[in-house]
């Protein structure tokens, strides 16, 4: 067997990754051209004996399958508790935002309120896109508070805005007057379930309840 050693340098500052959000520091890289199938064993080791947590990312492309890409959101949560960070951290944002988002829709509530079912299904699915989108932006502030500003928060800033305004007219619709399903509001609930699928909002479970909203029979959607 052949062996090969690449020393490692950690830069001054860390990487930001947009689309984690995260703070990387790229210590070492190494290109070989695979000739034919065979093993290759990867050893990370530090020389001073230090700890830290440390990631191999092998390839030049990049590519999800479906399954891959809807479970983007959860991988992240794994990612960042492998960081290092506190659960509370991690979780903490979505879980006090729907909390409290669910003590709102209940001080909002009114029990003459027709369409009971269609409307507690679309605040439940705006809640969990206000809640990621925050835990997004709480993320994002972590990252930055070890990068410092970069260009990169601007890429990260559409996984933000989309599910915190989605988020806000679903809840808009779900608690106002009158809840109907019209032709209007079920392009705007699919348009929204796509816009917040395409953006990883709502742990995937919330726009795949609005896309399926926006397709339910007016029958069904009357109770």
């Amino acid at each position: 067997m052949d062996a090969v050693v690449v020393e490692g340098d950690r830069p001054g500052s860390a990487r930001y990754e947009p689309f984690g959000p995260s703070a990387n520091y790229h210590t070492a890289g190494f290109e070989h051209t695979v000739d034919r199938e065979r093993t290759y064993l990867i050893a990370v080791y530090e020389p001073a004996d230090r700890t830290g947590p440390a990631g191999v990312s092998i390839g030049s492309a990049e590519s999800f399958t479906p399954t891959e890409y809807l479970t983007v959101p959860f991988d992240l949560l794994e990612l960042h508790l492998w960081e290092g960070q506190s659960p509370l951290v991690v979780v903490g944002p979505l879980l006090l935002t729907v909390v409290a988002g669910l003590g709102a829709v209940r001080r909002r509530w009114q029990e003459s309120w027709e369409h009971k079912q269609l409307r507690a299904t679309l605040s439940g699915a705006g809640l969990l896109l206000l809640g990621s989108g925050v835990n997004t932006a709480v993320q994002t502030s972590v990252a930055l508070g070890r990068t410092g500003p970069t260009a990169g928060v601007l890429v990260t800033t559409v996984f933000i805005v989309v599910p915190l305004v989605g988020g806000s007219w679903v809840l808009a619709r779900a608690l106002g007057p009158t809840c109907p399903l019209t032709p209007r509001r079920r392009l705007g609930l699919a348009l929204t379930g796509v816009a917040t699928l395409l953006t990883w909002g709502g742990f995937i479970v919330g726009p795949l309840v609005l896309i399926g909203v926006a397709g339910v029979p007016s029958r069904a959607s009357s109770r």
